[in-house]
């Protein structure tokens, strides 16, 4: 489209026709909107950069004037301060002629942005070039804006005028605050400018004397900055009281809202002690319960209300998909099930009250809804806000149920995830072999202290017979063969990894084995899969071996036994991905490598490095 209107106005030039701002105010506006739409597909935006110049260039030449809206446009297109020459947003280096004509109207633009922002008072041009200085990175400029806001909202004379000070504005600062890393002066604003008088106090116990404006209405936009401000701060409690504070002025949070308070501090900010978290990082589950608890809570008030209306910013989904996903992880790394079966139950609940049903998948193999009609995605919300469960949010209860060790949970919800026609996906086996192999692992560690306990005191007690004999120690350690004896867990994810690589079940499996065997659904074996089953096979045989060294008087028969089965699964998954015809890649050859080197083949894992390099 851009093209076209461009085409249009040098036809308008070449006929001699009259060109004021209402013919270049279309294209600055249609330029900004190709730069974004390049940008957010990581394109390279230099040539809406270049058209946007171009124009510039032409509508001097005409003699028209800039106004606030083509003003605006020009800034969000080319970049206020010409941040976009140094940041890299370009995949491509520009052309140096473009920077020469960048820097040659650097000082006119500059100009024309002071002359709009002294004149202007319109708080949509301020939160507009302050949103700009926030992607493009440039304090300096968001402070000079603001600078000219606050002096704007304190000697303007004209009492007719809009206000500029807004919670869109504030919140605009705020946010750009954000996106220049600058948390404290972002917390700092909502302190000056949001709160009441009484509740200026500063984090640091300072009061401010100064007079500043304040807003007499706080709007959700700011209370959603505000909780970013805090999460990436590391100030999680600090969110509890910010949502609090928003259900009792009649803002109920949003999924925005939960999505904030639940963002991980930043990792960059050198007063973050990193070592404190894991490398997973997840909420302590008493706040993560804080927060729900509140969001739950305007929930259930909805809830009790009946259907929702039509559909406005008031009435969409709050409980979506990834907020629940990331409760129920917090709940698996807590192995707190009554909390993560809670927040599972709410999410399906919140699906039913905006009449969104998970898809069945019957044994004709069509695809169906509850209402027996065919089964389609509500095309009322987007992505991101839909709360029918879906396949991350049920590898996140399979994650849940592992880590409890509860198998009897892990059918039922793999069950229910194969009925409501949810396939599973490589993350979902991952979790499930990881926390199975984790339960499994804690176990035989578990009888291996305890069998370690057992022969000190027989050895102890040896030592005190008359006759120094140790008959019973003999016996009891050439019985720690027992430790390596397989788990539940173990057998599962063989049955899994039979299922997948469809190799046939053994005829001594009980019942709960063969249930878990036939609501497994078939997935062909790819690279990132074998990558999975060969590392779990290896850490397997890491295990026995590390161990084996602990009691060198056991009988080696057992556990020979179960490292040849983990060889020959391993080898079997090999093979198949060459009769396949798969080509691995550097995560599978670095886990074929890891594999031949706990195994003892230090030459063929050392070949398989080389070829790595090779390639």
């Amino acid at each position: 489209m851009v093209p076209q209107m461009i085409a249009a106005r040098r036809i308008m030039q070449g006929l001699g026709l009259l060109m004021d701002a209402y013919t270049f105010a279309p294209i600055f506006g249609a330029l900004h909107r190709m730069r974004r739409s390049l940008a957010r597909q990581k394109k390279d935006t230099w040539p809406a950069i270049e058209l946007a110049l171009s124009e510039y260039e032409t509508m001097c030449g005409c003699s028209v004037r800039l106004n606030e809206t083509m003003l605006t446009n020009l800034a969000l297109t080319v970049g206020l301060g010409n941040r976009f020459l140094n940041n890299g947003h370009g995949q491509n280096k520009p052309d140096e002629r473009v920077l020469d004509r960048i820097r040659a109207i650097d000082s006119k633009f500059a100009r024309e942005l002071e002359a709009m922002l002294t004149h202007t008072h319109d708080p949509h041009t301020f939160a507009a070039l302050l949103n700009l200085g926030g992607k493009s990175g440039a304090f300096d400029d968001i402070q000079a804006v603001w600078s000219a806001l606050i002096s704007e909202t304190n000697f303007s004379r004209i009492e007719s005028t809009q206000p500029l000070l807004t919670s869109l504005t504030l919140a605009a600062y705020m946010n750009a605050l954000i996106d220049c890393k600058q948390y404290k002066d972002a917390i700092s604003a909502f302190y000056t400018h949001a709160l009441p008088l009484r509740s200026s106090t500063m984090p640091t116990g300072r009061r401010s004397f100064v007079a500043h404006p304040r807003l007499k209405t706080i709007d959700k936009s700011v209370y959603d900055a505000a909780l970013r401000a805090f999460a990436l701060a590391d100030n999680h409690r600090m969110c509890i009281q910010i949502m609090r504070r928003m259900v009792n002025s009649g803002n109920p949070p949003s999924a925005l809202s939960i999505r904030y308070s639940l963002l991980p501090p930043d990792s960059e900010r050198e007063s973050l002690h990193i070592s404190r978290y894991t490398r997973r990082w997840s909420l302590p589950l008493h706040v993560a319960r804080c927060i729900w608890n509140i969001a739950i809570e305007s929930r259930r008030r909805e809830w009790a209300r009946g259907k929702p209306g039509p559909i406005s910013a008031n009435t969409l989904p709050v409980i979506v998909n990834d907020i629940a996903a990331q409760f129920i992880r917090i709940a698996a790394y807590a192995r707190n099930t009554e909390f993560g079966e809670e927040v599972f139950e709410a999410l399906k609940k919140e699906a039913a009250y905006f009449g969104m049903k998970s898809p069945s998948v019957h044994r004709d193999g069509k695809t169906t809804d509850d209402n027996n009609g065919p089964a389609m995605t509500d095309s009322r919300f987007p992505e991101d806000l839909q709360c029918a469960p879906n396949v991350r949010t049920y590898t996140s209860m399979v994650t849940l149920y592992c880590n409890v060790a509860d198998l009897s949970g892990v059918s039922n919800i793999w069950a229910q995830m194969i009925n409501d026609g949810i396939e599973p996906t490589l993350h979902t086996y991952t979790s499930l072999i990881a926390a199975l192999h984790k339960v499994a692992l804690r176990k035989r560690w578990r009888k291996s202290r305890e069998h370690a306990e057992q022969t000190a005191q027989l050895a102890g007690s040896a030592m005190k017979q008359p006759d120094g004999s140790s008959a019973d120690e003999d016996v009891h350690i050439s019985s720690m063969d027992h430790i390596w004896i397989p788990t539940a867990q173990d057998i599962t994810i063989k049955r899994v990894e039979d299922q997948v690589i469809g190799s046939a079940s053994s005829p001594d499996s009980d019942k709960f084995q063969q249930e878990q065997l036939n609501r497994f659904k078939r997935l062909s074996l790819d690279i990132p899969l074998s990558t999975l089953l060969l590392r779990y096979h290896s850490s397997r045989i890491y295990d026995v071996v590390s161990n084996e060294s602990q009691y060198q008087s056991t009988e080696p028969t057992s556990i020979d036994k179960n490292i040849i089965e983990d060889i020959e699964r391993a080898l079997q998954i090999c093979r198949i991905v060459e009769e396949k015809g798969l080509k691995p890649d550097a995560r599978f050859h670095a886990a074929l490598a890891d594999f031949f080197s706990i195994c003892g083949d230090e030459k063929s894992a050392e070949l398989v490095r080389r070829q790595m390099d090779h390639e």
